[in-house]
C-alpha cells in the first residue's frame, strides 16, 4: 500500500494516488471542501477501495467523500455504505457515470434548504430551447488566452466570497488555459462582465459547464445563456458528446439556464463543496449532443 502525491498541497486540494491490493486511484483531498473526491480509478477489488477511502477520509477528519463511479460498478460501492446522488448520461461514452457519496459526517449529508425542491419543482415546468438574448452592440464574446487570465481572476474575485477551486488567482487562470480549459467570455467596451468555462475531458469527450460568473450589476442580460450556447458551439466542433454542470442548489437564475437549454436534472450533491461562504448543495444537469 502506498501514496505518491502529484502536487503541491493547497487548501484547495492536493491529487494524490492512492494504491492496495486489487485497486488503484486518483483521488483529490480538500481541506478547504472537507471532502475526498475520487476523480479515476481501476483493479477489482473496489470494496476495499471504498473502504480505503473511509479510513482516510476519517482519519482527516472530512465529512464527504465524492466519487464519479462507472454504472456497473455502483454496486460495490453500495455495499460499503455509499448513495447515489445523481447521474451523467453517457459520461463514459457508452457508460453512465453515478455520482456517489459517502457522509462519516451525517449532518454533512443533510439537504440545506427546502426551497431547492420548489426551485427545481418550478424550473421542470419551463419549456426548453429558448431564444437566447444576444448581447448589446458594445459587447463581444471571445474565447480566452493567456492574457485574459487577470481580468478573468478580478471577476470571480469580485463575483464570490469563496470558490471550491483557486480561481481567485490570475497564474492559476493561465495554467489552466495553457492546459486546454475553453472560457468563454463578454467584454463590454474593455469591461470583462460576464464568463464560464468548460472543462474537457478529450479521453472520454465530455465536459464540464462551470464556473458561471457575471458582474452583479449587468446580470438579467442573458450573459450565461450566451456564453453557454458559444461554447456547446465550440465542443460540438471538437466532437465532444456528453455536457453536464453541477449548480448552485439555491440558484435560480443558474439552474434555469441550464434547463431552457435542454439540460436535464439527474440529481443533487449535498453539502458538496464550499462556494460564497459556506458548503451548498449542488444540482447536477446533462446533456448528451450529437
Amino acid at each position: 500500500m502506498s501514496i505518491s502525491s502529484l502536487k503541491p498541497i493547497s487548501k484547495y486540494g492536493i491529487d494524490q494516488v492512492i494504491r492496495g491490493k486489487g485497486y488503484e486511484a486518483k483521488v483529490k483531498y480538500s481541506s478547504l471542501n472537507e471532502r475526498i473526491v475520487v476523480k479515476e480509478y481501476s483493479g477489482g477489488n473496489l470494496i476495499n477501495l471504498g473502504k480505503r477511502l473511509k479510513g482516510e477520509a476519517s482519519r482527516k477528519d472530512y465529512g464527504k467523500i465524492w466519487a464519479k463511479i462507472r454504472a456497473k460498478d455502483h454496486k460495490k460501492f453500495m455495499d460499503v455504505g455509499f448513495e447515489v446522488e445523481a447521474v451523467i448520461k453517457d459520461f463514459y461514452i457508452d457508460e453512465d457515470a453515478m455520482l456517489m457519496a459517502f457522509y462519516p459526517d451525517k449532518k454533512r449529508g443533510q439537504i440545506i434548504s427546502e426551497e431547492e425542491d420548489e426551485i427545481i419543482k418550478d424550473i421542470e415546468k419551463l419549456e426548453t430551447l429558448l431564444p437566447q438574448v444576444k448581447p448589446e452592440n458594445n459587447c463581444k464574446f471571445k474565447l480566452a488566452d493567456s492574457s485574459d487570465a487577470e481580468d478573468i481572476s478580478e471577476l470571480y474575485e469580485e463575483v464570490f466570497t469563496s470558490y471550491p477551486t483557486p480561481i481567485f488567482d490570475a497564474e492559476y487562470i493561465g495554467e489552466t488555459i495553457e492546459e486546454g480549459m475553453i472560457y468563454g467570455l463578454i467584454y463590454e467596451d474593455d469591461q470583462l462582465v460576464a464568463a464560464a468555462s468548460a472543462e474537457t475531458n478529450s479521453e472520454y469527450k465530455n465536459a464540464e459547464m462551470t464556473d458561471f460568473a457575471t458582474l452583479p450589476s449587468k446580470r438579467g442580460n442573458g450573459y450565461a445563456s450566451y456564453i453557454l450556447e458559444e461554447l456547446e458551439e465550440e465542443l460540438k466542433a471538437r466532437n465532444y458528446h456528453t455536457l453536464y454542470s453541477i449548480a448552485r442548489a439555491i440558484s435560480y437564475g443558474m439552474n434555469k439556464v441550464f434547463k431552457v437549454a435542454g439540460y436535464e436534472y439527474t440529481g443533487r450533491l449535498i453539502q458538496n463543496c464550499h462556494i460564497a461562504g459556506d458548503f451548498e448543495d449542488m444540482n447536477l444537469w446533462c446533456k448528451v449532443i450529437e
